[in-house]
C-alpha cells in the first residue's frame, strides 16, 4: 500500500513536482491558497485559467507551474460546506481522488496537497480529513508509484490528517 507523508509547512515551498491548488470553479485567482498560487506563479496562469475554466466540482486539471518552484500545478475545484449533506462531502473526496489521476496520467511522481476544504471552504476539519484519506487511497491504487505529500498549516490540523490516515493505512513519515 502506498504511503502518504503529512507535515506542517508551505505548500508553496515543497520541493515536489507538483502542488494542488484547491481551485476556485472560474479556475480564477481567488482568495486564500489559491490566490496565493496564481500570484506566486505570474500573470500566465491567470491568462491560461481563463482560456480553461470552468472545472466542475470534483474534478481536476494540470498546467504548467511558471514561476512556482514546482513545474506543475494540479487545479482540483473542492465544494463548499454550506449544509451537512453527504454529497458535500463525497465531492470533496472525488476532488481528491481527480487531483491523485490527474497527476498520475500525466506521469508525474511527485505530489503535495494542502488540506483542501477546510479554509474559505469551510468543512469541518474531521470530516475534510476523512474525504482526503478516503479519497486519496482509492485512486493511488491505479498509481502506487505516485508520492503524495499533504502539507498543512498547524499542529491542530496535523494532528487530525495524521489520524485519518492512519485510518486508511496510508500513513508514511511524518
Amino acid at each position: 500500500m502506498p504511503m502518504v507523508d503529512i507535515k506542517i509547512g508551505n505548500l508553496l515551498s515543497e520541493t515536489l513536482e507538483a502542488i494542488v491548488n484547491p481551485a476556485h470553479p472560474s479556475l480564477l485567482a481567488g482568495s486564500g491558497l489559491c490566490g496565493q498560487i496564481h500570484r506566486a506563479a505570474g500573470p500566465q496562469l491567470e491568462r491560461l485559467a481563463r482560456l480553461l475554466g470552468p472545472l466542475e466540482f470534483g474534478q481536476a486539471l494540470l498546467t504548467p507551474g511558471y514561476r512556482l518552484p514546482q513545474p506543475w500545478v494540479v487545479h482540483a475545484a473542492p465544494p463548499k460546506w454550506q449544509r451537512e449533506t453527504s454529497q458535500e462531502w463525497l465531492l470533496l473526496l472525488e476532488t481528491f481522488a481527480a487531483a491523485v489521476h490527474c497527476a498520475g496520467e500525466h506521469g508525474l511522481t511527485s505530489l503535495a496537497f494542502p488540506a483542501m476544504g477546510i479554509g474559505v471552504n469551510r468543512f469541518p476539519q474531521e470530516l475534510a480529513a476523512s474525504a482526503a484519506a478516503q479519497g486519496i487511497r482509492l485512486a493511488l491504487r491505479h498509481y502506487p508509484a505516485l508520492q503524495v505529500r499533504l502539507v498543512v498549516a498547524t499542529d491542530d490540523i496535523h494532528r487530525t490528517y495524521i489520524q485519518a490516515f492512519q485510518q486508511e493505512g496510508l500513513l508514511g513519515t511524518t
